[in-house]
């Protein structure tokens, strides 16, 4: 069953903690930290450990440039964060999963360079008891031709943005693309691009902390990165999380987010019979999804909008755009589309935080 669980003070109701759990809570990055003896990781060979407040467990991974890590640690019994260090000794990631004292801690991230990777492992709390975990580390593969060509994608976007290339960010999204900023502006395809004619103004984009979750056409890329002003030389940060779908053998951008963001500013409207196209149950798609996930989502047609029913009530969910939908219920975005095989609707979950848990469900015939 998809179960509730609490984020700080908020406490997700069922189909709330669909959309997101286990997302990642936003925590401040603690310094990077070399280890002095780390732990060789092997592929498929797990590591039990046992580790209190105020200890450190350090693990080495030796990469090659383009490969991806994969790698897992399970908490059992105390909550836990993980850091990898690069091959430079700066710190290019930081994993803290809102699931408290049980569950996984996942690590994914494409090396950037060739050389050994520290992943570090701590307890959140500096006075937490002693608790048990395991480190697995499930892969280290190169990428995968997908996975190449979307990450080219989000280099194409960061460069189009950047240099306000209308032209060549108007490429890369579908008709019913949407924007929001953390504050929850909303930019349209058009709007996005109208946005972009600034002349003068010229940005350098820098991606950290990338995540990509594939799921056959469809892949959520999520990470970090630093935004930097030309103009008048000032710089910000930001997470976001971005929903591509490969079309005609294209990769194109859906929608993106920043983590913050709160439903958009406003929503629009769609007619009835667009509305029934969506309607219908949806079960999790084998593999895409936590063993116990099998409650289907309900999702039904409500006069002028679409509900989620479930045994607590029902959740009105906003349309953002054509097929792509919202909830001040659920902090998170449901981006329905059909597969490349045309066989079926499907629904997106997409949360809202970067690294969050992406699921797929399938409309039932």
């Amino acid at each position: 069953m998809f179960k509730a669980w609490n984020c700080g003070t908020r406490t997700m109701t069922v189909a709330a903690s669909l959309l997101f759990a286990p997302a990642l809570c936003a925590q401040n990055a603690a310094p990077a930290q070399q280890g002095t003896n780390a732990i060789a990781l092997r592929p498929g060979a797990p590591v039990a450990r046992e580790i209190a407040g105020g200890g450190v467990d350090s693990y080495s991974v030796q990469l090659v440039k383009g490969q991806v890590l994969d790698a897992t640690a399970v908490q059992n019994g105390i909550d836990l964060v993980v850091t990898v260090v690069g091959p430079d000794g700066h710190q290019i990631d930081y994993v803290d999963s809102p699931n408290g004292t049980n569950g996984p801690e996942p690590v994914w991230f494409m090396a950037p360079t060739t050389g050994t990777y520290r992943i570090q492992v701590r307890p959140l709390e500096a006075g937490a008891t002693a608790g048990k975990y395991t480190m697995t580390l499930n892969s280290t593969r190169m990428a995968s031709a997908a996975e190449q060509q979307v990450l080219a994608g989000e280099r194409a976007l960061a460069l189009s943005l950047g240099q306000q290339d209308v032209a060549g960010l108007g490429a890369l999204l579908v008709p019913n693309a949407t924007w929001v900023t953390a504050g929850g502006a909303h930019f349209d395809r058009q709007q996005l691009l109208e946005a972009r004619r600034t002349p003068g103004a010229k940005y350098t984009i820098q991606p950290t902390r990338l995540r990509l979750q594939l799921f056959g056409d469809v892949a959520v890329v999520s990470g970090h990165e630093t935004v930097a002003d030309s103009t008048n030389g000032t710089a910000s940060e930001r997470e976001f999380s971005r929903t591509w779908m490969r079309q005609n053998g294209n990769w194109m951008l859906i929608s993106s987010q920043l983590t913050g963001a709160t439903e958009p500013a406003r929503s629009v409207s769609l007619e009835p019979s667009t509305l029934d196209r969506y309607a219908g149950e949806y079960r999790a798609i084998a593999g895409q999804s936590s063993p116990g996930d099998t409650v289907p989502l309900n999702i039904a047609r409500d006069a002028n909008r679409l509900v989620i029913r479930d045994k607590t009530g029902t959740v009105a969910l906003e349309p953002e755009a054509p097929g792509i939908f919202y909830s001040s219920n659920v902090r998170g975005r449901l981006i329905f589309t059909t597969p490349a095989n045309g066989q079926g609707m499907q629904v997106i979950l997409v949360p809202y935080t970067s690294n969050g848990r992406v699921s797929i469900l399938q409309r039932t015939p």
